[in-house]
């Protein structure tokens, strides 16, 4: 990343300047690493939904793609 790179992200937050680099494109891509990352680590394959990007496989989702959260710092959905 360069300093252009962050100009660019704090004026498309500030101004609504075109970002250099779409959001969605870095999503897939870092995406693609996290789930090579889980596949190696895990030893297995597992399927994703292509509409969201979950993980099919609960066991290896439970496993690798949460964790537990210091007391007092817990997620709440509503």
């Amino acid at each position: 990343m360069t300093t252009k790179h962050f100009r660019n992200f704090f004026n498309s937050i500030r101004s609504g300047e075109v970002l250099n680099s779409p959001i969605n494109d870095a999503v897939i891509s870092q995406s693609m690493v996290h789930y090579a990352n889980l596949a190696h680590r895990s030893g297995k394959s597992f399927k994703i939904d292509s509409r969201n990007g979950n993980i099919l496989d609960s066991k290896i989702k439970k496993k690798f793609w949460s964790r537990e959260y210091e007391k007092g710092w817990n997620l709440n959905f509503v």
